[in-house]
């Protein structure tokens, strides 16, 4: 009994290795004949090793390479009927796990539970070449190409592991070359038979799609930037995105990087990005993204300016800054997201100055920023015209700060309102930034709060501030030997007869700021936010154009005063010494 069994084992060994060394010819033309067929003679198939067991449904290829033949390349760039991308395949190993031989043979379906692809090469390159549309045949689809040969094919598991890919876009002079490395891709369910592609359930003949990459750099066109990606995660199934990290490094430190010509030097990096609810089918069907939410977490955003770089870049004369919703309106690609969200964020802004040489830095921490009804489609902004932004903060990481915009996507002027409050601080807190940039220093000062609500657009903004204070005293400075230096008798002037110590004061009289500013053409959105709320603050606290002239005609005609006094002592001083030089000479005499 035992020997019987034994006999059978080796009888189907046998026959699977001799069905397996007769069919390999076979099955070696066939694949050839597919690939021809299907690429118009473009393309040849080539591989060291190719094995399969009829026993267990398992085969291997090793060293497989797809190329494509010049010579037929050139004729059919001649006959004008080249694609206009090539492709160059390598791959170091294919390994099928079950393809099901008795199905294949019966039923003509090549069923595979499994099929991963290792260590895979794919090089594109994309030429502009001239297609006779008059000519060119009717494109089949996948089942069409493999119907003579197939009735179906279904692969439940397709992994592609460590997967390099370039692509390299010689459409005009300049190429640009693109290179994404070490790139993981599972796809569940591949089907391809008469019905697939009309399956509603599927992409790209799949049940879904899940991509991965470690990691990916990009250099930015001006150069001046990397934009650094890792833990890069793509699933069709789910419709989301997830980015571990990203960044946005400059390429050189705050010393050098104005020497570029930029006027800003931003450095960012966040730890987390997530992209939810993408409508996938809508994206490949008319290139629109729609997406539900974007959430960004935990990072920070620095921008640097070197005010007294000679070599950064002016600006025209004419007006051509956009504002926030111009951005997003003038997008290359139709958009819409319901809502964004940035969470944990900490934003500086910091200036060298161009008198004193020292950097000014101002700080919002902790900052969460929500935008609703992110999006560029006409359509949707017909029903919702308003893209508006809230942010909740900590000012200078001492006192709260919430503020509203809300940017009119239709409006021709670009009409935009901007609101907010900001708690209680200690004004000192702000010398940071007053004392480099400004030259003032405020000795006192308890800011009780401050509320501004503003409408603007590309010419004007119109508003009140409401600053409230008390016990305000400040430093006025000066620059003396390339050092910054107390002007006293500036101080004196201005804490005496120009600044408002208190508002309200003590008879309980409060002055609100009505601000009206025509915006100069090179005002950026947020320099004219800046200068909006910045003049409320000077006309609640007594400063205005009037004023201002007063303080400077009386610090200049005092200055004049000391300085003619000092002349006079000087003259008197000389006077009394040349008195009493002669005096010691009439005594040596």
């Amino acid at each position: 009994m035992i020997g019987i069994v034994l006999f059978l084992l080796v009888l189907a060994f046998a026959g699977s290795w001799y069905l397996s060394k007769h069919w390999k010819p076979i099955v070696n033309d066939r694949l050839q004949s597919l690939v021809a067929s299907s690429t118009d003679s473009l393309y040849r198939l080539s591989y060291d090793d190719f094995d399969f067991s009829w026993h267990n449904g398992s085969a291997y290829l090793t060293n497989v390479h797809l190329v494509a033949d010049s010579q037929v390349y050139e004729r059919l760039k001649r006959e004008n009927r080249a694609p206009d991308n090539r492709y160059r395949i390598a791959i170091k190993a294919i390994n099928i796990r079950n393809f099901h031989p008795k199905r294949l043979y019966q039923s003509r379906k090549l069923n595979i539970d499994e099929l991963t692809i290792e260590s895979a090469s794919v090089s594109v390159i994309s030429e502009d070449v001239f297609q006779d549309t008059t000519q060119v045949k009717a494109t089949k689809t996948l089942y069409q190409q493999i119907s003579g040969y197939l009735n179906e094919i279904r692969v439940s598991q397709l992994n592609i592991n460590d997967l390099s890919y370039a692509f390299e876009n010689r459409s005009d002079s300049n190429a640009r070359k693109t290179d994404l490395r070490n790139i993981n891709i599972a796809i569940d369910d591949v089907l391809i038979d008469s019905l697939s592609r009309q399956d509603s359930a599927r992409l790209y003949y799949t049940q879904g799609i899940q991509f991965r990459m470690d990691a990916y750099q990009i250099a930015t066109a001006d150069s001046l930037y990397f934009v650094d990606l890792k833990g890069i995660a793509f699933s069709t199934s789910e419709r989301s995105l997830r980015v571990e990290r990203i960044a946005l490094k400059p390429r050189k430190n705050k010393k050098d990087f104005s020497s570029s010509g930029a006027a800003e030097r931003i450095d960012l990096a966040f730890d987390s990005l997530s992209l939810a609810e993408i409508d996938i089918r809508e994206l490949l069907r008319s290139q629109r993204f729609r997406a539900g939410h974007l959430r960004i977490s935990k990072g920070f955003v620095e921008v640097y300016r070197d005010a007294g770089s000679a070599k950064v870049k002016k600006r025209p004369s004419k007006r051509e800054l956009k504002d926030p919703h111009d951005h997003l309106k003038s997008f290359a690609r139709n958009i819409q997201i319901d809502s964004v969200e940035l969470a944990q964020v900490d934003v500086a802004y910091e200036e060298l100055s161009k008198n004193t040489r020292l950097p000014g830095r101002i700080t919002f921490n902790r900052s969460r920023v929500r935008l609703r009804n992110v999006t560029n489609d006409s359509l949707r902004m017909r029903k919702n015209r308003f893209l508006q932004v809230d942010i909740d903060s900590r000012f200078m990481n001492a006192a709260t700060l919430e503020a509203r915009f809300v940017f009119d996507m239709l409006s021709d002027e670009g009409d935009f309102q901007y609101r907010g409050k900001l708690g209680s601080l200690n004004g000192k807190r702000l010398n940071t930034v007053l004392r480099p940039l400004a030259l003032v220093e405020i000795e006192s000062a308890a800011i009780r709060s401050l509320a501004f609500n503003f409408k603007g657009n590309k010419r004007r903004t119109v508003g009140a501030v409401d600053f409230r204070y008390h016990a305000m005293k400040i430093n006025m400075l000066k620059l003396e030997g390339g050092r910054i230096a107390d002007d006293k008798l500036v101080s004196n002037l201005a804490n005496s007869f120009i600044l408002n110590p208190s508002n309200p004061d003590a008879a309980g009289k409060f002055i609100k700021a009505n601000v009206r500013m025509t915006r100069p053409h090179d005002d950026s959105f947020f320099k004219l936010v800046w200068r909006s709320i910045f003049q409320g603050i000077k006309t609640s606290a007594g400063v205005n154009e009037e004023r201002e002239a007063q303080l400077k005609k009386t610090a200049e005609g005092a200055k004049n005063v000391v300085d003619k006094t000092k002349k006079t002592a000087k003259q008197v001083g000389t006077f009394f010494k040349e008195v009493f030089n002669k005096k010691e000479k009439k005594k040596d005499e």
